[in-house]
């Protein structure tokens, strides 16, 4: 077997550096709760305040959006209300069982995947913090 030439691959992957899709997060929520406003950064900060619980994976977007809360000057208003997830299965399992105000931040993809386990996708959270 003949293996490509990295000079040429790597030459040809710069050339055909294409777009072919977006993946954001977005805010979820089991269906039948309560849907935060999350229309603005001000309503999106006012949500992380007001919820009972914030679900978030120890993964990437996890880790992300606590570091936006602290950016935000929020994280330690809203960090006891944190509950962190070592898989999105495993939050997604919490979340549609829950009973409070609480929401999560997933990929949109995850929640779309998972509408029939229960999630609804709220919506894309705000361009100022994608």
């Amino acid at each position: 077997m003949r293996r490509p030439n990295t000079i040429v691959t790597e030459a040809v992957m710069e050339w055909c550096e294409w777009d072919i899709g977006r993946m954001g997060l977005g805010v979820t929520i089991r269906s039948g709760a309560p849907s935060p406003d999350i229309s603005s950064m001000a309503h999106l900060e006012r949500a992380f305040v007001e919820a009972n619980a914030i679900l978030l994976t120890t993964h990437a977007s996890g880790v992300y959006i606590e570091e936006k809360l602290r950016q935000m000057n929020l994280h330690e208003q809203v960090q006891q209300k944190i509950l962190r997830f070592d898989s999105a299965p495993a939050l997604i399992d919490r979340l549609v069982s829950g009973k409070a105000r609480e929401f999560s931040i997933l990929s949109t993809n995850q929640i779309r995947t998972n509408q029939r386990r229960g999630l609804v996708l709220v919506g894309a959270l705000p361009q100022e913090i994608q």
